[in-house]
């Protein structure tokens, strides 16, 4: 099959968004260990303290975001004999699981060793992202071509198979490490490292089905590097051109060093704001706040995310935002209180309203960056699409960067100190209550600086977009047939 084979045939099948949420599902189970326990296993089992991990964790970041700036152009000058994108993403979801396996063991070595051990497997697992982040994008966009509704669908499938494996792995993940833990005492405490490469190999399975399921859209095609694949530098020249791959990308970094640094609080909030609620032990409520608010999430994938296709994209995600603000000042307003008295049943409904919003973001998706991509291709004629999404990566990476010493500090307000761990004593937290205020409030803040950017900075119209994109697959079209006639 020639590329303009391809390009002539380029209607997405009907199942492929069900195999995308699929292929979602699959990667947050993967992930979801690692996610949600990294920072406390390494605190509260392995005992490294905050400001150590804050210290080697800045030099594997540094290392993370230099790979996240050459990872898009890498990918999208990939040629090989399995095709452009699938080899990155089956080899990246191998090399990040390898990485959790050593973030997730504790040797009987030096606290100095651990470190080691933790830093280099966090590189191995955030390393290969930013290559499976841009391959990743790059496959979605090949299946659903210009399609603006099929790129919407395919949004909203993976949002729901987040949503689902959300659900799945609240309910499961922690008590099945506890439950390891506590049945196998000769191993604890070791059911992180099972339950995050049981986790792990489900998420090999799905890739290697899409890889596998793709291969259609994603052949080896000779001309291609002729066509369409520029050069290193005209790919970064026209990235740093791009004003609206700039807007989006300082959204971005607001976003995830809110996440890192603030969301990130809510392990502590659990144990040590909540703590012994109504008779029952410390974090006993939190698996119960991330089913409840995942069901509710699902249902509003369902309900709620459909309205937002409605709406202008960013429309969309600016209302979603904003909804967050509202919820984020109802946490800090009602959802504190000292240790063993903050409420968790008020916490957890919050945290349910909140994801209908969140169901609106995320039916948008990718799509935002697309759009910008498609946009410099018309513009430039140089194809660029897969290394610009490929920038929402390193915003990720610059946001991680930055809320290494934030988190530290975070924990310094609230009282945090670990010290005793090492010698087989127990975490204190002296000033429980200021965790939610700093989720709260400091949240809505965040979240406050995103609309503003958002508002003010972005301006492609879905409509300019579709017309991008359509004009960019024609153009494709007429490159690859006269690339293919030898009488050119």
């Amino acid at each position: 099959m020639t590329e303009t084979q391809a390009l002539e045939q380029k209607t997405m099948p009907k199942s492929f968004p069900y195999l995308w949420m699929f292929h979602t599902l699959g990667q947050m189970f993967g992930m979801t260990v690692a996610m949600g326990q990294m920072t406390f296993y390494w605190t509260e089992i392995v005992g490294l303290t905050p400001a150590f991990i804050a210290s080697f964790l800045a030099v594997a970041r540094i290392i993370d975001l230099v790979m996240s700036v050459v990872a898009g152009p890498i990918v999208q000058k990939t040629n090989t004999k399995m095709g452009q994108f699938r080899p990155w993403v089956m080899g990246c979801v191998i090399v990040v699981n390898i990485g959790q396996f050593l973030i997730f063991i504790n040797p009987n070595v030096s606290t100095g060793t651990k470190g080691l051990i933790a830093g280099l497997g966090y590189i191995l697992q955030g390393v290969p992202m930013n290559f499976y982040a841009a391959a990743n994008n790059g496959i979605m966009m090949k299946v659903t071509g210009s399609d603006m509704q099929a790129r919407m669908q395919v949004s909203m499938m993976s949002m729901r198979g987040m949503s689902i494996s959300s659900i799945l792995t609240s309910a499961i993940s922690l008590p099945f490490i506890m439950w390891i833990n506590n049945t196998f005492t000769k191993i604890n405490p070791y059911g992180y490292l099972i339950v995050n490469c049981i986790f792990g190999g489900l998420w090999i399975c799905t890739t290697a089905i899409v890889f596998i399921m793709t291969k259609p859209y994603d052949e080896y095609v000779p001309e291609m590097v002729s066509v369409q694949s520029p050069k290193v530098w005209d790919i970064y020249k026209d990235i740093i051109k791009n004003s609206q791959i700039w807007v989006l990308f300082i959204q971005n970094i607001i976003l995830w060093v809110s996440f890192n640094s603030i969301v990130g609080m809510g392990l502590y909030y659990w144990l040590y704001s909540v703590g012994t609620f109504n008779g029952q032990p410390p974090r006993t409520y939190q698996p119960l706040s991330m089913v409840i608010s995942q069901s509710v999430s699902l249902f509003a994938s369902f309900v709620v995310a459909p309205q937002g296709k409605k709406l202008k994209k960013k429309t969309a995600s600016m209302l979603a935002t904003s909804w967050g603000i509202a919820c984020n000042i109802l946490h800090g307003l009602f959802s504190g209180g000292g240790a063993n008295q903050a409420n968790p049943i008020i916490y957890i409904a919050i945290a349910s309203i909140s994801t209908l919003g969140m169901a609106i973001s995320q039916s948008v998706g990718m799509n935002l960056w697309l759009d910008a991509a498609e946009k410099q291709l018309y513009e430039t004629g140089i194809d660029t699409r897969a290394a610009a999404m490929g920038v929402s990566s390193i915003s990720m990476k610059i946001a991680s960067f930055l809320a290494s010493p934030i988190t530290p500090i975070l924990l310094k307000i609230v009282g945090y100190d670990n010290s005793a761990v090492a010698t087989g004593g127990f975490a204190v937290c002296e000033y429980p209550e200021r965790i939610i205020y700093i989720i709260g409030f400091a949240g809505a803040f965040m979240s406050t600086l995103q609309v503003l950017v958002l508002f003010f900075g972005y301006k492609i119209k879905d409509e300019d977009a579709a017309f991008y994109a359509a004009e960019n697959q024609k153009r494709m079209m007429e490159r690859m047939a006269a690339a293919n006639n030898p009488s050119n």
